[in-house]
This record gives structure tokens, sequence and C-alpha cells, in this order.
């Protein structure tokens, strides 16, 4: 699970497109860079990303699950 510091979350509510772009981007560029270091696996990979907006008392709290 990949999430932003709660201090920005006013931004992704005046500039959604941007604020969720970049943190798909950012959490993909992750996983690309563990996953190429051989210390880790060493290997290109692939995943599938689902965008919650929401935390677990409905509160906005934007974060990014992936597989």
């Amino acid at each position: 699970m990949f999430t932003i510091p709660e201090q920005l979350n006013s931004w992704c509510i005046y500039n959604p497109n941007f604020c969720y772009d970049l943190l798909f981007r950012a959490a993909w560029q992750t996983l690309q860079n563990f996953a190429a270091d051989p210390k880790y696996l060493g290997a290109a990979t692939g995943a599938t990303m689902v965008l919650h907006t929401w935390g677990q008392s409905l509160s906005l709290h934007p974060h990014v699950h992936a597989i």
C-alpha cells in the first residue's frame, strides 16, 4: 500500500488528477526499482493497482493498493 502524507490531502481535493497521477507514478516507480534490484528480485515486474480515496472511517485518505 502506498499513501501520501495527511498534510497533502487538501491538494487531492482541489487537484485530484494531478495528485492521483503522481501517487500512481511514484508507486509504480518504487515497485520497478525494488524489483529490478538483484538484492530483492532482479527482474522486470508488472502490477495491478487500485486507488482508494477513503479510510476506514470514510474520511479522506488517498492510497493505492498494489498486487
